[in-house]
């Protein structure tokens, strides 16, 4: 605190020093982070191998993304994951080579099967032969179809799958950039409440003194003590926590848990500045939403079934829209993937529409953090008057030791709201970024895809 509260003697005035909580925005994310670090998908963060080294590490904020790319345990399975699924489709190409090396070679011996055609009994064992040299070479070209299936389902697997790791892993650096504000700003509560927890034991200790003078009852001492009694455990559930998202932390980047790790400072961040041109960046988030994008596959996946359902059985989309034709084998099956494609197709227009309106959202609320960044700035500049003034009434005698005190309290803590309404504009412009680079929002903070 600005002039050291605790250095000061005890004065007669008495002010009551009342907790100061806030960040409900910064809880609700906590929250969420803290979910879904839990419920990240089968994959266990602490059992990776633990890096040897225990030198403490200091995050910066503009370094956590590559933190987490270079360390993260499910960052990099992915990429494992990934890899693998591109080894065997690259395979495929192997199989699709030998099938249609073997079909050319059974086409080739049942081509130079000889037929003695002037045989009295038509020479059977040489037409058994080529019959089943033309079944193997028909038996290979279905393979090599089939393969050619595969090859496609697998790419387009692999795809809807990297997008899906794609997300995930941003959703994970965003759930880390998440906790770092959300560490800071648990700080600031505990400094909060470590200069009301002063005061309030400067208080305790007067409220003793008039007790001992006649002026206090008993009753006054018991409740003081118990104001006390209740900063203080508040401020060891703070610690508990603080701690606990260190440790957390440390779990994303690999790390064990009681590895020593300092979260430094937050850049400051001004109210000052262009609001996002909305227009030039809604083309870019549409085209990276993964929301969107991993709807349009599983409508394409629907659209594939429907054309090879169409080619297997020789039809056509007027074959399937003839109601005459129910009584085919196909036509259940054509008829439910019309509607599945129907529906698909209503789901990304809804998506795509609901994502605007999001982005949107995103955008107005970076001015509304940046109005109350503002405001926070504005109160923190009254407030500096107000701690001017006081200070020259309490040189001119005017003012206890304790009044002035409070006063200063009342200075550092608008200096911390003003600390955390910026983070909260950087939380906000960051959102907005990863809405850009292909995350939605829609729920609670927590990307989804």
């Amino acid at each position: 605190m600005a002039n050291g509260i605790a250095n000061r003697p005890v004065g007669s005035g008495l002010s009551e020093a009342q907790p100061m909580g806030r960040g409900n925005d910064m809880k609700k994310i906590a929250a969420v982070c803290l979910l879904l670090l839990l419920l990240s998908p089968g994959q266990s963060m602490a059992a990776e191998t633990v890096p040897e080294a225990t030198d403490e590490l200091v995050v910066e904020y503009t370094a956590i993304a590559d933190l987490m790319t270079e360390h993260n345990p499910v960052i990099k399975s992915n990429a494992s994951a990934l890899k693998a699924m591109e080894y065997g489709y690259e395979s495929l190409d192997d199989a699709l080579a030998l099938a249609s090396m073997a079909a050319r070679l059974y086409g080739n011996l049942a081509d130079g099967v000889m037929i003695d055609e002037a045989a009295p009994d038509g020479d059977p064992n040489s037409r058994v032969l080529q019959q089943y040299l033309a079944g193997q070479e028909d038996a290979m070209v279905n393979s090599a179809v089939g393969i050619i299936d595969s090859k496609e389902d697998m790419a387009r697997l692999i795809e809807n799958t990297k997008l899906q790791m794609e997300a995930g892993n941003k959703q994970l650096i965003w759930t880390a950039e998440s906790l770092y504000f959300t560490y800071h700003n648990l700080v600031q509560q505990r400094a909060e409440l470590t200069d009301n927890l002063v005061l309030l034991r400067r208080q305790q200790a007067v409220t003793q003194l008039r007790q001992a003078l006649g002026l206090a009852s008993e009753y006054d001492v018991l409740v003081m003590a118990a104001q006390v009694k209740e900063l203080e455990t508040g401020l060891n559930t703070l610690s508990g926590q603080t701690d606990n998202l260190v440790q957390n932390f440390n779990l994303l980047l690999g790390r064990a848990y009681d590895e020593p790790l300092v979260m430094a400072a937050p850049p400051a961040v001004r109210a000052v500045g262009e609001l996002p041109d909305i227009e030039a960046d809604l083309v870019a988030a549409e085209a990276n939403c993964y929301a969107i994008k991993l709807a349009k596959y599983s409508l394409g996946d629907k659209k594939v079934a429907y054309r090879r359902l169409k080619q297997d059985n020789g039809i056509s989309d007027s074959d399937v829209e003839d109601e005459r034709q129910d009584d085919e084998r196909w036509y259940n099956q054509a008829q439910q993937l019309v509607e599945e494609i129907k529906s698909g197709e209503a789901k990304v227009n809804d998506l795509v529409r609901s994502f605007r309106t999001e982005l949107a959202q995103a955008r107005q609320e970076i001015a509304d953090k940046a109005a109350a960044l503002e405001l926070a700035e504005l109160k923190l500049a009254n407030e500096k008057t107000t701690l001017a003034q006081m200070s020259l009434r309490y040189e001119l005698g005017l003012i206890s030791t304790l009044a002035l005190e409070g006063v200063e309290a009342g200075y550092a803590a608008q200096e911390r709201k003003v600390e955390a309404a910026g983070w909260e504009l950087l939380l906000a412009r960051r959102q907005y970024e990863w809405m850009v680079q292909g995350l939605s929002f829609s729920a609670s903070g927590s990307a989804a895809f």
